[in-house]
């Protein structure tokens, strides 16, 4: 049984994966199975000034290299690896677990931008044999065209990095920075020595979720948005849902792929979606909450425990406080009756669990704060595209996005992310507990 441990503060990570038997050609194990490590990536910057990223990092590490796993850490430079070595030294760690990766990049979420690791398990041809459409099989012909038909082993899909759909709408040196994470996943790739499957779609790991027996569940409604201001498609134009759906069953290895149309109200798109109003002040007038640098992922809202069983948030009628937690409400419950209506490759229905959702939270940010300085890159805007609504700079409110489905598992524990306010007590609780039964 994997031990629950709590963190306050959600910091993103991503795990390499051993694998599971299967008789299809690619495979995608899901999360929930036997891992070789969990990756981590070192901040560049610190979203909250009163909450260092490190900290956090640190003692999600301290949890994992305790249980006996492997920590893989990404650093820009080694002197940044020993100072994590040494200050997991001082609170006695053990870190002979704890390799180093250098890799240029500029932040934290790997488990967005780093690379899927699938595998080839049969030789001869590139894709599964049966089942994919006659466009899916073109499709997996032209990625895996450059390697070798013989080949068993491991390969890392690389998507396009846009800087989760805020590209567009950002200004040049922002825009570069997004490119220098859009070229981590093939040069973890070449450390490793295992071919790279490139893929000309703009999407992230954490709107991709996969049961590790011929499932996957997409983000619809960020893959698209990621089209529609930076078109990837044929002859420069936007895909769409179905070439979206396609090109993933071509490089997943299976026709069974299923676009989720929802996504957390508190996870939109910062520009797009946002913000949102809320009287927080007392004064009759609503005050714009913005949102931080969200988009829509699926991991905000469902991820599967095992082949069959999914974990989806709910947030019960009688926690809702108001009309923004209502949406949230009504939206995870319009995704529960969607997921209902699915069923597994085998044709089975999936099994669901409701894991209560936080609602809302927020706080007050300044420019002393990364993450409100940030948004002023969305407030001038670039060219051709909306820039970001009642953006004050001296300071504002921002919601705290995240939500307990949200966690990290790894083999031996799962990292649950809690909220540190009074009215969430009951909640955190609520959550340990849903996981513990799952």
């Amino acid at each position: 049984m994997k031990k629950l441990l709590l963190f306050s503060t959600m910091i993103a990570a991503s795990t390499v994966l051993a694998g599971a038997p299967s008789s299809v050609q690619v495979e995608t194990p899901g999360e929930h199975e036997e891992q070789v490590a969990v990756m981590f990536q070192t901040a560049t910057y610190n979203p909250l000034h009163d909450e260092p990223v490190k900290d956090v990092q640190l003692f999600m590490m301290a949890a994992i290299l305790g249980a006996g796993e492997s920590v893989d850490l990404t650093v820009n430079d080694p002197a940044e690896f020993r100072e994590f070595v040494d200050e997991l030294h001082a609170i006695g760690v053990d870190t002979s677990k704890l390799v180093q990766r250098v890799v240029e990049h500029t932040d934290i979420w790997a488990r967005d931008n780093f690379p899927i690791f699938s595998k080839l398990t049969s030789p001869g041809g590139h894709g599964p044999a049966d089942g994919l459409s006659p466009a899916q099989q073109a499709i997996a012909a032209e990625r895996f065209a450059h390697i070798d038909p013989s080949y068993r082993g491991e390969f890392a899909i690389d998507f396009e990095f846009d800087g989760w759909g805020y590209g567009p709408f950002s200004p040049p040196l922002t825009a570069d920075l997004y490119e220098i994470d859009n070229q981590i996943v093939p040069t973890i790739a070449a450390q490793e020595g295992i071919p790279v499957v490139s893929s000309p779609l703009i999407a992230e790991g954490g709107g991709i979720e996969s049961n590790g027996a011929g499932t996957i569940i997409y983000a619809r409604e960020a893959f698209l948005q990621r089209q529609e201001y930076n078109p990837t498609g044929p002859n420069g134009q936007p895909m769409t849902e179905q070439q979206i759906t396609d090109e993933l069953a071509a490089l997943f290895g299976t026709p069974h792929v299923i676009a989720v149309p929802y996504w957390h109200p508190l996870d939109g798109h910062s520009v797009l979606d946002g913000p949102l109003y809320l009287d927080v002040d007392d004064d009759g007038k609503p005050d714009p909450l913005h949102m931080p640098f969200t988009v829509r992922h699926t991991d905000e809202v469902l991820r599967f425990v095992d082949e069959r069983t999914i974990l989806i948030a709910q947030l019960p009628q009688e926690y809702v406080r108001n009309h923004i937690e209502q949406d949230i409400h009504d939206t995870l419950e319009a995704l529960w009756g969607f997921m209902q209506q699915q069923v597994d490759q085998n044709g089975r229905p999936f099994r669901l669990i409701a894991m209560p959702d936080p609602g809302l939270s927020y706080r007050y940010l300044t420019s002393d704060d990364d993450m409100w300085f940030f948004l002023s890159d969305f407030k001038r805007g670039a060219p051709g595209v909306p820039k970001i609504k009642d953006y004050n700079p001296t300071g504002g409110y921002m919601i705290s996005a995240g939500t307990y489905i949200n966690y990290v598992v790894t083999n031996e524990l799962v990292l649950v992310p809690t909220f540190d306010l009074e009215d969430f007590a009951e909640r955190n609780e609520e959550a340990k507990a849903v996981l513990r039964r799952a």
